[in-house]
């Protein structure tokens, strides 16, 4: 039997300052996926899932419902650098704080981004489908949902607040910014305007809705990755559809976003054949600078095989580079 050793380091916020001025530099062009893969991604075939992930290339992507598999689609693809706590690929180098996870898009800066998958239970677009009303399903969604979104949103602002770029993503298990007024109608189940806690939070903490902010009309384009099929053509009858996978962005400048899906389906920007999940994906094309972050020492894998070496990832606040000649970590 393998023994494992999971390691605690004596701290990862070592510097007097969490943030740094921002860089001066040309903004950076990062592409930015989430993508809720279906149960493990095998569903229908894992390289049909493979190659929606190729096709979007993104530099990020967030993945839901990986069941464990992460790291296999991460080396399949060829991402350098991957997250398994946070279902995350990456080109660029991750650090793994444990509750935080920073892509180091530039040598010494930085973006955060938190990886969500909301409670599922008690869909909203079901219960208003099914007849219930306004005012419960708000008290539903804020007690399901946007208790969900508040601690990460939370968890975040420090470093947003300081103009770190920041980026949310997943699947929220709950519509983004689209019923309004407008929208009425245009499908069964959209019976009144509502504001969904959930993404009303993200909004209100500063965050852009890439989609909504690439497709500012819900009505010509609503984006919906919820859901047209299990697997596509199979469709439970009376089904809603509804853009649930929401990516944000705060300290960015939303250039283009696409849905990545089955053929010939509404906004299809990036298609699939035959799609391999029961949602669609969103990639994002984001322009941002990076920013210093705070001194870190993360372990590249949580836990090692006792006797193999243990490999970690540093940066220093205050150090050209954040790398420092000459110094020591000590494992506990």
């Amino acid at each position: 039997m393998k023994r494992f050793f999971s390691l605690l380091l004596g701290a990862w916020l070592l510097g007097t300052g969490l943030l740094g001025a921002p860089a001066a530099a040309e903004p950076l062009e990062l592409r930015v996926m989430i993508f809720n893969i279906w149960l493990g991604g095998d569903q229908v075939a894992m390289t049909k899932t493979l190659e929606a992930i190729e096709q979007a290339d993104a530099d990020l992507v967030l993945l839901q419902e990986p069941e464990g598999n992460t790291a296999m689609i991460g080396a399949a693809l060829g991402y350098a650098y991957v997250a398994p706590r946070h279902h995350t690929l990456s080109r660029f180098p991750l650090f793994d704080t444990g509750a935080l996870l920073f892509a180091e898009v530039r040598p010494g800066k930085f973006v955060v981004v938190a990886n969500v998958h909301l409670d599922w239970t008690d869909y909203g677009p079901y219960a208003a489908r099914d007849g219930r009303a306004a005012e419960e399903i708000l008290a539903v969604e804020t007690a399901n949902r946007l208790s969900g979104i508040a601690p990460v949103i939370a968890l975040l602002e420090p470093l947003a607040a300081a103009g770190m770029p920041a980026i949310i993503g997943g699947d929220f298990n709950s519509p983004g910014d689209d019923w309004t007024e407008a929208l009425l109608g245009s499908r069964p189940h959209i019976r009144f305007p509502l504001a969904w806690p959930a993404a009303k939070a993200v909004r209100d903490a500063g965050y852009q809705d890439t989609w909504r902010t690439a497709h500012p009309d819900a009505l010509a384009n609503p984006g919906i990755t919820w859901s047209w099929g299990y697997p596509q053509p199979l469709l439970w009858e009376n089904e809603t559809q509804d853009r649930i996978d929401l990516l944000f962005a705060r300290n960015a400048t939303v250039e283009a976003a696409q849905i990545v899906g089955g053929a010939g389906l509404p906004d299809v920007g990036i298609a699939v054949t035959p799609f391999p999940s029961d949602h669609q994906a969103v990639v994002a094309t984001l322009a941002l600078e990076g920013t210093t972050a705070p001194t870190m020492i993360v372990p590249v894998a949580p836990a090692v095989t006792q006797g193999q070496p243990v490999l970690l990832r540093y940066r220093v606040v205050g150090i050209e580079g954040g790398r420092l000649d000459g110094g020591w970590i000590e494992l506990l």
